[in-house]
């Protein structure tokens, strides 16, 4: 059986005092949903070790950003194990504004993904293709790239600690939207790299999330999907209830 997850990307968002009433919020929101499916929230680096206790357990607090390095000169960067040290649970690697940001290679990604799995750190590796390589009609080889490229180098003992999200990048902020059929395809497509890599015991237990602007009115439809396991939320995580809205409409469908 899968697990199913609903992580909130804070991204560079929220003031002190915006983190403190959104955790508040949160706290009073999620309360009542069922257990049935896991929940975290990425907050800005600085903020990380303030929100672990300002929220309930059920809700698991992980990181933006890993370094590829292990510790020494590498100024501007958070370490797997510094992370780990704070009981950060996880962190997310390769999302598409940093491969963009950054220039992430493919390489370091992986050294990336790496170094958190010798820690206690669980990795949601993103992947996503842009809207030029969607027309081009060449995106599941591009998708097999990404993640060949970052995870294949694993064992799968420890891809059991990696949860894959999926960003199409070519439907965020183009006024192109993805089709339910169109999820669907490439999150069956991934969990069938997975499964010739892996073996289908592994695939079939593996969760891959979907983060494409999944907000409270397309929420229902998009976890109605028998190949989505979840979503990483951008901006609605930033509002409680609209979080709260996408989470229990995980809990609904999943439980079907």
């Amino acid at each position: 059986m899968r697990k199913h997850y609903v992580i909130g990307n804070w991204k560079m968002n929220l003031i002190w005092e915006e983190v403190l009433d959104l955790c508040g919020e949160l706290k009073d929101a999620v309360h009542s949903l069922s257990k049935t499916i896991s929940i975290g929230v990425t907050p800005s680096s600085p903020y990380i070790p303030v929100v672990m206790p300002l929220l309930p357990a059920h809700i698991k607090v992980g990181s933006q950003m890993v370094s590829a390095m292990e510790s020494g000169a590498c100024t501007g960067q958070v370490s797997a194990k510094q992370l780990d040290s704070l009981g950060t649970v996880f962190t997310l690697i390769g999302h598409s504004e940093s491969r963009a940001l950054w220039n992430e290679s493919d390489e370091e990604l992986a050294q990336k993904v790496s170094q958190s799995l010798a820690t206690q750190l669980e990795v949601v590796f993103c992947i996503g293709e842009s809207l030029e390589v969607r027309e081009s009609g060449d995106y599941l080889s591009f998708l097999m790239h990404q993640i060949k490229a970052g995870l294949f180098h694993l064992d799968a003992k420890q891809m059991k600690r990696v949860i894959l999200a999926y960003e199409p990048i070519w439907a965020i902020g183009t006024g192109k939207s993805a089709q339910p059929h169109q999820i669907q395809e490439v999150h069956q497509a991934l969990r069938g790299m997975i499964a010739t890599q892996y073996g289908e015991e592994v695939a079939n237990s593996f969760s891959i999330l979907y983060g494409g602007s999944v907000k409270p009115e397309n929420a229902a439809g998009t976890f109605a999907l028998e190949d989505v396991d979840g979503a990483l939320v951008g901006g609605a995580s930033l509002k409680a209830q609209s979080f709260a809205a996408i989470a229990e409409a995980c809990v609904d469908q999943k439980s079907i």
